[in-house]
């Protein structure tokens, strides 16, 4: 299901514009696909790259992917959440889960309510 070392340098070497990318816990297929390319219309094509040949095993938690960095649909956004450790992870079912809320020392909650715009 998953690529070799081997397929995945050949695959690079024969390629420029072809990256790497390790998925973080709980991703599936899906929140790598939009992790690397903004969208899921390259959802059959990061499949076919990466030898899978079903959608019932979603889970892609370590495995390691090939994708074509030249599809990438917004690269502002994509290279923000590479530069500010942001991933999609919607697989919640192997740990317990933890959710944060952000407060200041007063108890309030923060917000930051400035609209952050990418152009």
């Amino acid at each position: 299901m998953s690529l070799t070392p081997t397929e995945i340098s050949v695959a690079v070497k024969s390629n420029p514009s072809t990256g790497i990318y390790y998925a973080k816990p709980n991703q599936s297929i899906y929140d790598v696909c939009l992790q690397l390319y903004g969208t899921l219309d390259f959802l059959t094509e990061l499949l076919r790259k990466n030898n899978f040949n079903e959608l019932n095993n979603v889970d892609a938690t370590g495995l390691t992917f090939i994708f074509d960095t030249n599809k990438v649909k917004n690269k502002k956004i994509n290279d923000h959440n590479l530069m500010n450790n942001i991933y999609y992870a919607t697989l919640f079912n192997h740990a317990p889960s933890t959710y944060y809320e952000l407060r200041d020392d007063s108890g309030r909650e923060l917000r930051d309510d400035t609209s952050f715009e990418l152009l």
